[in-house]
Order: C-alpha cells, then structure tokens, then sequence
C-alpha cells in the first residue's frame, strides 16, 4: 500500500513539472532571450500596422526570415522551446509552435521578439 502511494506522488509531481514547464513563461522566456536574442521582428511588426503597403512588399524581399516559397512536402519540424512536433504542409516551418510564440511574445517563424 505504501509503495503505491509513492508511485501515485511520483506520478502526479512529473504531471506537475510537465504542467508547469509547458504553460508557464517563467521558464520559456528566459530560454527564447537565450536561444533567438533579443531582436525585434521587423516583417511581423509591419505586417501588423499595415500603414505602408510598400515598407511591407520591401520587407517581404528583403527578408531572409521569413521566406514566402517552400517546396510541397509534408515537412516535420520541432518547437525550439517546448521541442513540440509539428507538421507543415511546405518546407518552409516555423521555429516556435502557436502556445510557445503567445507566452514569450515571439514571431513563431523566426523567434524574434514581436512588438507589444
């Protein structure tokens, strides 16, 4: 009886430490300044104001962050922060998934920091 209750402990503190480390920015946003710096994305920025159709067509061929043509093939990529899988439907992945790119306020294509 003793020894199923440890187990039961054991079980739910790694549930814990997984809740923790997957929803908390507390220990992703100091692991996105580490891995991707402390940079501004420019392209998601502008495309977010959407004030000059023309800053925004410049970025778009200037920028070797975020690249527009990929190739058609099931590609499998991993979350850089929360080493998540995914699957893209082109070449082109992104570095973060959707939960790690809300919680440290990054562009999920090339980890920068997005404005607030």
């Amino acid at each position: 009886m003793v020894k199923k209750k440890k187990i039961i402990i054991i079980i739910i503190l790694i549930l814990g430490l997984y809740l923790i480390y997957d929803f908390t920015p507390i220990i992703k946003v100091p692991l996105g300044y580490m891995i991707f710096g402390n940079e501004q994305c420019t392209w998601y920025n502008a495309r977010m104001k959407q004030n000059n159709k023309k800053e925004i067509d410049d970025l778009l061929y200037e920028d070797r962050d975020h690249p527009m043509m990929g190739g058609c093939a099931i590609t499998k990529w991993k979350c850089k922060l929360c080493l998540r899988g995914g699957e893209s439907s082109t070449t082109v992945t992104p570095k973060l998934c959707d939960l790690c790119s809300k919680l440290t306020n990054r562009c999920s294509e090339c980890g920068k920091l997005r404005e607030k």
